[in-house]
């Protein structure tokens, strides 16, 4: 009986709102320790809209995600969405984004995609679109490194530190 309340697929038991960016950083977090100790890895889908075009986005991404993806903004402005998706390569990603684009209204602005996954591969790995004439990835659908993002969502350590001491403290 609890498993069919826990999995009873309800469309509106998902989030209707992507996550804060600090909710998205600890997701960000969870993922790499994740893939860093199961030898694993994962992607992140950045689409770029302007705030004004969010909605129909938003209505196709609570449609198309899956339940272990964790959508949440990147930035204060809310014009960027990351998209976290465990244990799925960068062609999958670049999958979503398809899916997602094809879904939206006609007449909908198209958002601006870009695949990141850790850890990045080499480029003769299936984690890349490969153009059969040259092998190489094809440069608009590119993997890119996550490194610099990861940076940006994980603190140095004593910053770290020193926020759980100011937790603690009040």
């Amino acid at each position: 009986m609890w498993l069919a309340r826990l999995f009873d697929g309800r469309p509106d038991s998902r989030p209707r709102q992507p996550h804060p960016w600090a909710r998205l950083c600890r997701i960000l977090r969870r993922e790499k320790e994740l893939a860093d100790g199961f030898k694993g890895g994962f992607s992140l889908l950045v689409l770029a809209v302007g705030s004004a075009r969010l909605a129909p986005l938003l209505k196709v991404l609570q449609q198309r995600l899956r339940y272990s993806d964790e959508a949440g903004w990147l930035n204060e402005e809310h014009t960027q969405i990351g998209v976290v998706m465990h244990r799925t390569p960068g062609w999958g990603a670049w999958k979503v984004a398809d899916d997602l684009c094809a879904a939206l209204p006609a007449g909908a602005p198209q958002p601006a995609c870009e695949v990141y996954y850790y850890p990045l591969q080499p480029a003769d790995d299936k984690n890349h679109r490969e153009d059969p004439a040259h092998g190489l990835p094809e440069s608009p659908r590119a993997v890119k490194e996550m490194g610099p993002l990861l940076a940006k969502a994980m603190p140095p350590p004593r910053a770290e530190e020193a926020r759980r001491e100011e937790n603690v403290a009040t």
